[in-house]
C-alpha cells in the first residue's frame, strides 16, 4: 500500500487557536507565530503530555486547575470540548425563533463560567458524568438569565428607587 504524504497541521497561536498566516495575529486572544516560535523551548520542558480520555482525566484535570495550574485549563477543554458544543447545540436549539445567542457565544460563556467555578476550593468533581452535569446545569443558567435579562425591558426596565 503507498502512503499518502500527510499535510503539515495548520499553524496556531500559543494558546492553540488557529492562525491564518506566520505574520498573522490570533483573532481570538491576539497572539502571534513569533511568539509561539519563543516560547517554544521553554514549553517544550514544561509541557506534560496530555492526558488520554478516562473516566478520571477530568476530575484530575478539575483538581489541578483548582491548584493553580494555568496548562490544565486548556488540557480540560480540549478534553471536553466535542461534549460541550454538543450539549450546547441541543439548548440553542431549543431557544425561540430569531434569537441572537449563537452555540459558539453559549460555549464560550460557559467556559468562564468554568474558570471561574474552578476558583471556588469548595466545588468538587467527583466524576465525568458530573462534570458534564454540571456543565449542563451551567448552560441552562446561562440562558435563563439572558432571557430575563431581555425580558426585564418588557417590564419597566431596572428597578427605581424610591
Amino acid at each position: 500500500m503507498i502512503e499518502k504524504p500527510s499535510t503539515p497541521p495548520p499553524p496556531t497561536c500559543p494558546n492553540g487557536h488557529r492562525v491564518v498566516a506566520l505574520e498573522a495575529k490570533c483573532s481570538i486572544c491576539g497572539a502571534s507565530l513569533k511568539q509561539l516560535k519563543e516560547q517554544s523551548a521553554v514549553d517544550k520542558v514544561s509541557l506534560a503530555p496530555a492526558p488520554k480520555a478516562g473516566p478520571d482525566s477530568i476530575v484530575v484535570l478539575f483538581r489541578a486547575i483548582q491548584q493553580g495550574n494555568t496548562q490544565a485549563e486548556t488540557q480540560l477543554i480540549l478534553l471536553v470540548d466535542s461534549e460541550i458544543k454538543r450539549l450546547a447545540r441541543y439548548y440553542i436549539r431549543g431557544e425561540r425563533p430569531g434569537h441572537s445567542f449563537q452555540t459558539a457565544d453559549l460555549v464560550q460563556e460557559y467556559y468562564i463560567q468554568l474558570l471561574r467555578l474552578t476558583q471556588d476550593p469548595e466545588t468538587v468533581c467527583e466524576s465525568r458524568q458530573q462534570f458534564l452535569i454540571m456543565a449542563a446545569r451551567m448552560m441552562r443558567h446561562i440562558l435563563v438569565d439572558r432571557a430575563r435579562k431581555r425580558d426585564a425591558g418588557k417590564r419597566g426596565g431596572p428597578a427605581r428607587t424610591i
